[in-house]
């Protein structure tokens, strides 16, 4: 448990490096396609969007089978929500 602070920050940089790193390669793959938003405020919005479902649905899956893991994905929420307001 004395480590945990430290662990949480290598996954919370871990994670934004690896979103960043799909997200580009997704982006360089769509290009002009009209499935990809051409503009950066639409961009934003569509991803937001897609991580907060994302993240509901992981919060529901703990609630169904792991109550102990439920911080994890609740922690995962509070950030996003947080970037957003």
């Amino acid at each position: 448990r004395e480590n945990l602070g430290r662990v949480q920050n290598w996954g919370d940089y871990w994670a934004r490096w690896a979103g960043a790193i799909f997200i580009r390669s997704y982006y360089q793959k769509l290009g002009d396609s009209p499935l990809w938003p051409q503009g950066e405020r639409a961009r934003e919005i569509l991803l937001t969007a897609c991580l907060i479902e994302k993240g509901y649905h992981e919060i529901q899956y703990e609630l169904d089978y792991r109550n102990s893991w439920l911080d994890i994905p609740l922690r995962g929420m509070l950030q996003w929500i947080g970037e957003i307001t």
